[in-house]
């Protein structure tokens, strides 16, 4: 048996939901979970597999879509309702990263259409354009768990799920796992950075036009990373934001691969050092400190490392440039904010799937304003 076979795969990815023909955002005063759960029920995924797939109450039957949000309990800690901030799709446990990713766009070409007879439209942003706090009530959450719900209400964010053989599980992994990551996931987050709106205007913080609202706020509560013991040991990645594309949905996993099993990078980072970091290209980018350098060097890893295991790094090479331009798609979307001056206008660029991610005929063609970060 081949290694690649010992490896699983699982993709979450949460949208937030615009108005079919305006493409206003939309929150949890316009949507309503159960018309949203009934949508689900009606769109035909019998032939898809559900292999890891858990119930989740309040919805009607276990499956491939959720309502994110706010969970709604009764006086028995039993979930009711949800005030939805948009939807998961999430794919089933799969034995290739080609086959999470076919699932995957099935799994949207299929809700897309029942989606929009009902007036709504999936987009790929990672933080709410326009809405920026939510106040719930506590429930049964502990103080933890309530505060970061409801900060969640506003991020949307993909889960990469890795579960890799037991044999790359030794000592010197769990030794340098976590301050390997924390050292390249600003860099890698960088390069998908797509959430540069806060109330409902480009997001300035210090008089700078910022990229990642959602990283620069979950940088200092949530994890970079989770190891699931309980659920086969699969390693959860929540570094990236929101892609548009299969090709980038396949670097991503890709990259988060590369950072489990290499063996040969040597940047190590303390948690206090990767938040500030984090905090610091969610402002202004790659072009500060050895961001890009750090990106190119996980690349480098992966087509040293991959091959090994009988996986296929060439997805990555299109990639690159990303970083050697030091571009992502909150440069695009500040763009095209700057020409319309409206959001609406912004988000649908970011409403359809397509398969590549990066377009050297035109994305590396960068415009006077793009020039200013490079």
């Amino acid at each position: 048996m081949k290694l690649s076979e010992e490896f699983s795969f699982g993709l979450e990815t949460e949208y937030m939901l615009v108005d079919a023909e305006t493409y206003a955002p939309l929150w949890h005063r316009e949507l309503n979970f159960h018309e949203l759960d009934h949508i689900f029920t009606n769109v035909p995924n019998l032939d898809i597999s559900k292999k890891g797939l858990k119930s989740q109450p309040p919805h009607s039957i276990p499956g491939h879509y959720l309502v994110e949000g706010y969970h709604c309990f009764n006086e028995r800690g039993k979930a009711l309702s949800i005030l939805p901030k948009g939807i998961e799709i999430r794919t089933s446990i799969c034995e290739t990263i080609d086959q999470t990713v076919s699932q995957f766009n099935s799994l949207y070409k299929r809700l897309s259409l029942p989606l929009l007879q009902n007036g709504y439209r999936l987009c790929s942003v990672s933080f709410h354009p326009r809405e920026s706090e939510f106040f719930g009530e506590q429930n049964h959450r502990n103080l933890f768990q309530w505060c970061w719900a409801q900060r969640a209400m506003c991020t949307y964010g993909p889960d990469f799920n890795i579960q890799i053989p037991q044999s790359i599980l030794t000592p010197s992994f769990w030794k340098n796992i976590r301050e390997k990551v924390n050292h390249y996931a600003p860099a890698l987050a960088a390069a998908s950075f797509c959430s540069p709106f806060f109330h409902g205007k480009l997001w300035t913080p210090l008089n700078f036009p910022g990229l990642s609202v959602r990283t620069f706020q979950r940088c200092k509560y949530a994890p970079l990373f989770e190891y699931h013991i309980e659920e086969n040991g699969r390693f959860e990645c929540n570094i990236f934001e929101m892609p548009t594309s299969l090709a980038e949905i396949k670097v991503y996993f890709l990259l988060w691969l590369t950072l489990l099993i290499d063996t040969q990078l040597k940047g190590r980072s303390t948690d206090s050092t990767s938040k500030n970091e984090l905090c610091e290209v969610a402002i202004f980018g790659l072009p500060t400190k050895d961001f890009s350098k750090r990106g190119l060097a996980v690349i480098d890893a992966a087509f040293d490392q991959l091959p090994k295991y009988g996986i296929d790094p060439s997805p990555l090479l299109n990639f690159r440039k990303r970083f050697e331009q030091r571009w992502c798609p909150s440069l695009h979307l500040q763009n095209i904010f700057w020409e319309t001056g409206t959001i609406e206008a912004t988000l649908f660029h970011r409403c359809e799937l397509i398969e590549d991610g990066w377009n050297p005929s035109l994305e590396s063609q960068l415009t006077d304003q793009e020039l200013i970060y490079a």
